[in-house]
């Protein structure tokens, strides 16, 4: 199943049946899809619930890995805010934590906001945390903008290590040629309320 929301300046394409991933994201503006599509879904078995695909946008909550829903079908409504905003609302129950994890998305004259809300439904404290990976376009011209800070990351082949973004396993690591390897990079000080990528 497919769920598109559109206005004049966005179509964005929701897949429910993939935990909610966002699969399309076209400027009708720029005349362009801002996301990475792949051409067909090819599932490895490495994620939380024995499956998962690179592309688009995916959430993911509580535990810590890719989210146990992420083959999984989301509820999904349709829902109209104060104002009169249009928008999707779709979520999921971790059952094993009694956590629940909802996304709010709105398209807006110039921009798509999103709202994550978390709630823990059980009796006590629940580890855990959020994260979402987003898949773009990527060649040798694209650039990374981060705030310049500390970086936590790891990678298929290393532990944990701390450095100062953009300096990454010795190279500069916005400039999308300099990548030598897959990591996954956390920002603790987080510096900014904005980070980006130009193609």
């Amino acid at each position: 199943r497919l769920v598109e929301v559109e206005t004049d300046r966005w179509r964005i394409t929701v897949c429910p049946d993939l935990g909610g991933r966002i699969l399309g994201l076209a400027d009708r503006q720029l005349g362009r899809e801002l996301l990475w599509q792949p051409t067909t879904f090819q599932f490895a078995p490495i994620g939380l619930p024995g499956a998962w695909l690179l592309g688009g946008i995916e959430f993911n909550a509580f535990r810590f890995g890719h989210c146990v829903q992420g083959m999984m079908p989301a509820r999904t409504e349709r829902v109209q805010l104060a104002g009169g905003l249009a928008g999707l609302r779709w979520g999921a129950v971790d059952e094993l934590l009694e956590c629940e994890w909802s996304v709010v998305l709105v398209p807006l004259a110039n921009s798509v906001a999103v709202q994550v809300t978390l709630q823990n439904h059980s009796a006590s404290p629940q580890p855990g945390y959020w994260w979402t990976n987003i898949a773009v376009p990527a060649k040798q011209g694209t650039r990374l903008f981060y705030h310049p800070g500390p970086v936590l990351h790891h990678g298929c082949d290393m532990g944990m290590v701390y450095e100062q973004w953009p300096r990454l396993n010795g190279n500069d690591w916005q400039y999308w040629q300099n990548h030598s390897s897959i990591i996954s990079a956390y920002y603790p000080e987080y510096g900014s309320d904005v980070f980006g990528y130009a193609p």
